[in-house]
């Protein structure tokens, strides 16, 4: 069974996470979405979650942006039609796992793990709760057996609404290229011709062609998005603008 991954543990951390899952499932197929999240940015987490899990059938999505590791927040496997997500409880799994349909949330017991690594570690519950819990998804088990039922789960609004014409949303990730991806749906731009950023006007296209090498540019980008951009060029210095900054459009 496919296992995707998705962390905010750059280059280490996730070696031994699969290290773990593979232990306790050596047929899993571990697929690494990213491990670039901005560290602690649940929000960003959530949106690339989001946006990969309608490419994965038949699948557990271990994702892990963990803030409160150690803390009160319940580790949670959520059944869906098709898949499974498996993380903390802190709103990271839920806007994806709604887009697949949530049959049943269940709350991870630790002793259950426990079996597998040894101890429990107050900091990493990536290898010693959450990584044996997808094993253990992967290789069959039902979710039951690895945790008790529960109702409530905690929500994450991932996209704002326009109001008059203007919206505060984020910048919700930054890829390689300097492009500023939002998380403003592409329906509130339909028709729109221009955005006001930072006393900017923007003309929205439909390609990066459209606009000379260097000039700002707004685009529905491949989220399904508005992201501002620089034609070749790194629209996040332009701007000054980083991953998790709130920003002012005018539409």
């Amino acid at each position: 069974m496919i296992v995707t991954f998705l962390s905010d543990f750059g280059s280490y951390y996730p070696g031994i996470v699969k290290g773990v899952i593979l232990s306790i499932c050596p047929k899993a197929r571990i697929v690494d979405i990213s491990h670039n999240v901005k560290p602690f940015y649940v929000k960003q987490g959530a949106f690339l979650l989001y946006n990969v899990v309608n490419y994965f059938s038949n699948a557990v999505h271990l994702a892990v942006v963990d803030p409160g590791v150690g803390g009160g927040r319940k580790p949670i496997i959520i059944e869906c039609e098709d898949s499974y997500f498996v993380g903390p409880d802190n709103g990271l799994l839920s806007p994806a796992a709604e887009l697949k349909g949530i049959k049943a949330i269940y709350e991870i017991d630790p002793s259950v793990c426990l079996q597998y690594v040894g101890e429990i570690s107050k900091t990493f519950h990536a290898r010693d709760i959450f990584a044996p819990a997808a094993a253990l998804l992967a290789r069959g088990i039902e979710a039951e057996e690895i945790g008790r039922k529960t109702k409530n789960y905690v929500k994450l609004k991932l996209f704002p609404e326009v109001i008059n014409n203007k919206v505060i949303c984020e910048a919700i990730y930054i890829d390689r290229f300097g492009n500023i991806v939002t998380n403003v749906k592409a329906e509130y731009v339909k028709n729109k011709k221009f955005v006001w950023f930072k006393d900017k006007k923007i003309p929205i296209v439909n390609c990066y062609e459209k606009v000379s090498k260097k000039r700002a540019l707004a685009i529905v980008g491949s989220f399904n998005t508005l992201e501002i951009s620089l034609r070749e060029g790194n629209a996040s210095k332009y701007f000054n603008v980083n991953a998790g900054d709130k920003m002012l459009l005018s539409l």
